[in-house]
């Protein structure tokens, strides 16, 4: 948001001569909203051309998880936990049903319910990544279950990489 310090981080990478899009999600409002609700983006190195796209909304945070899926080739694999985050405590899981289409399973997370928001991005290769669903699953619902398509940019299915972020109330 305006006015706030920059994150510690850094959103966007690429070496010189490459062009990379990138997806991030940014909260304009942390503890209060600015009023006018203002975004800065700042580049450290050269000018840069910037997209944005508002792609819905976020619950105020009471479940939540991530994973950056690296893997794509592979048939099942638990992500590394520097690169994945669920808020119930329970494990990830990634399991490939065939080429760009993919299973997130999150344990415990659901609770029952699968109200929230996923938003899922393609990661480095060109393509595009999206969600087919998202249920409650495994015992008692408490699971909750991503299905993730994946295509390049023929629209042909494709094993990609992609980030993925669940928000739920």
């Amino acid at each position: 948001p305006s006015g706030t310090d920059p994150v510690a981080g850094s959103t966007v990478n690429f070496r010189k001569g490459q062009n990379i899009g990138n997806t991030t999600i940014v909260s304009l409002c942390r503890t209060s909203c600015p009023i006018d609700g203002t975004l800065a983006i700042r580049s450290n190195f050269a000018e840069q051309h910037v997209a944005i796209d508002v792609q819905g909304y976020f619950y105020p945070q009471a479940r939540s998880g991530y994973v950056w899926a690296n893997q794509p080739s592979t048939g099942s694999y638990t992500p590394s936990e520097f690169y994945a985050f669920n808020s119930s405590g329970g494990a990830i899981g990634i399991s490939r049903q065939g080429v760009g289409n993919y299973t997130v399973v999150f344990e415990d997370l659901a609770a029952g319910e699968a109200d929230g928001n996923v938003v899922v991005s393609a990661y480095g290769a060109p393509g595009v990544c999206i969600v087919d669903t998202w249920t409650p699953g495994g015992t008692a619902d408490l699971d909750l279950d991503v299905e993730v398509e994946c295509y390049d940019l023929s629209s042909s299915p494709a094993d990609l990489r992609f980030t993925l972020q669940f928000t739920g109330p």
